[in-house]
């Protein structure tokens, strides 16, 4: 399949005329190449910024139905699908929409953006589901810019059979120089996006300054299913970008059971979040500085000697909480090393830690943790406060161990509360939104991955659910463990070796505060009424 990006300059919406001409123009360009789809920006016409002025913005907006007719006659003339973002009126109703047509210039496709960012709502109004359409290439899906951070979003579509996922986007940035301009979507979101669902996304962008208001990232760019970026525009030129692609590379991924992401499907008020975000705290409450500790070990004997010794140390730097590697799986973690631990650490002082555990079968989630009877054994995560028994931070979806019927998480003292995830489960976005959606400011993560390889989806996790995702990495060889804040910008890390500690602050005020820009809120974008089509029972 041969792409077309058409990569426009932003203009304000006073010169709409000259911005229709330009698109038609430029939609002939790229006609030219023989493509077989061209995608254009959002908001192509008649500008992203339409107001706030009400006659400019409905004088333009008479001229969307009239576009829409020639970019209809462009793709049958041209023989050639087309998707152009635009603002358009629909049933008395103003969409920021995208409209894709066919070869022969039929309408198979109007998806209006659901995620409406920072000033949208001030006049667009939001969508309310997504579907694929069929081509003759397999199922084709559309979602418009902010769209992609909500991750059930592009999963929707994929359980659609969408095999690429078109995404016109007005992507904002800010830098001095426009080779600096850079944005969370086009640095990991996105890449993270296709590689959770196992498709192609085509993301086209504007480029310029809109009303000396609005800064475009450009770089419109096509990602692989592996997540890997194969093509892009430059930052701050008109282009058009033609990428071959084959969309027998995409592959279905499951999506799981609703039983254990069931939160997903709620209303954000019936759920812990809620009450958790609205409660007052004190800003001791809300900060707990944290220390990882990175080692290896041949026996338990070692590990617990090691863990011990951070364990002193997190207590001299005042780290209340210190996250320490999974155990080797050559032996399990025994409920001596658990209750050593716990007996050494300060009252208010928790530690994290992760390995395989013998527990009964049928034990419930997040229960304490009973050696005393034989059943089946697993990796868990497991958290240790003074004088307690450890607790089991649940988490579905785990490899090499029964998948728990749902996401729990621990709280630490009054205002912070964990979850926890391993290895593949960073690509499984339900698990960590879940926790999310119950209160996690912060997700642990054991990951045996080696290196940076999960790192896009780590910073996704966070920068999707305004959270903290603390990396612990395997123990085995030099690696490096690491905090991600909930922009997903890296607080502390290790240094690349075989042991070495780090700590810093995690201040969950940042993860409590789920607004992204003021109108786009990750928690309250969660949009239950579409994500039950996400499971299956």
């Amino acid at each position: 399949m041969r792409l077309a990006l058409v990569q426009v300059r932003g203009d304000t919406v006073y010169r709409y005329a000259d911005t229709a001409s330009r698109v038609k123009s430029m939609i002939e360009k790229a006609c030219a190449e023989k493509p077989d789809f061209i995608v254009l920006p959002e908001c192509a016409y008649p500008a992203y910024l339409i107001g706030p002025e009400q006659a400019i913005m409905e004088e333009s907006l008479a001229g969307s139905e009239a576009l829409l007719s020639a970019v209809s006659e462009l793709a049958r003339r041209n023989s050639v699908y087309i998707c152009v973002g635009i603002a358009v009126k629909r049933g008395g109703k103003l969409f920021n929409a995208a409209l894709t047509f066919d070869r022969e210039g039929r309408e198979i496709d109007f998806t209006a953006k659901t995620n409406l960012w920072h000033f949208d709502d001030r006049w667009f109004v939001r969508g309310t589901g997504y579907s694929a359409f069929e081509t003759e290439f397999g199922r084709i899906g559309t979602m418009i810019c902010a769209d992609g951070r909500i991750p059930g979003i592009a999963g929707l579509l994929a359980r659609d059979g969408a095999k690429l996922i078109i995404d016109p986007v007005n992507l904002v940035a800010a830098a001095e120089r426009p080779e600096q301009l850079s944005n969370q979507q086009y640095e990991f979101i996105l890449q993270e996006r296709a590689r959770e669902n196992g498709v192609y996304i085509a993301v086209c962008d504007k480029c310029g300054v809109e009303g000396n208001v609005v800064t475009f990232l450009g770089r419109s760019f096509v990602v692989d299913p592996e997540g890997a970026m194969i093509d892009q525009c430059s930052p701050d030129r008109e282009e058009i970008r033609i990428v071959d692609i084959d969309l027998s590379k995409s592959g279905p991924v499951s999506r799981g059971k609703v039983r254990p992401f069931g939160a997903m499907t709620k209303s954000v008020d019936e759920l812990p979040l809620s009450a958790i975000c609205g409660q007052p705290y004190t800003m001791e409450d809300l900060a707990i500085y944290t220390m990882l500790a990175r080692f290896g070990s041949s026996s338990s004997k070692e590990y617990l000697e090691k863990a011990l010794y951070y364990l002193k140390n997190a207590w001299t730097l005042r780290a209340r909480l210190l996250v320490l590697p999974e155990t080797p799986r050559a032996f399990a973690v025994d409920e001596f090393l658990l209750k050593t631990l716990s007996n050494e650490l300060a009252q208010g002082y928790f530690a994290v830690l992760a390995g395989t555990v013998t527990v009964p079968m049928g034990s419930p989630a997040g229960a304490a943790v009973d050696f005393a009877t034989k059943g089946a054994g697993g990796r868990k995560a497991l958290l240790l406060s003074r004088g307690q028994p450890a607790q089991e931070i649940a988490s579905a979806g785990l490899s090499n161990s029964p998948n728990a019927s749902s996401v729990k998480i621990a709280q630490l003292g009054s205002a912070v509360r964990l979850g926890a995830m391993f290895d593949e489960g960073i690509h499984v976005p339900e698990i960590a939104r879940t926790a999310m959606l119950q209160g996690a400011d912060i997700m642990a993560y054991f990951d045996s991955s080696k290196g940076d390889s999960t790192l896009k989806a780590i910073k996704t996790r966070a920068a999707e659910n305004k959270m903290f995702i603390v990396r612990s990495a395997s123990a085995a060889g030099e690696d490096c463990s690491f905090i991600i804040n909930p922009d997903g910008a890296r607080v502390t890390t290790t240094l690349q070796a075989e042991e070495h500690s780090t700590a810093a602050y995690i201040n969950t005020a940042l993860s409590k505060f789920k607004s992204v820009v003021p109108g786009t809120d990750v928690a309250q974008g969660a949009f239950p009424e579409l994500h039950a089509g996400l499971f299956s029972e």
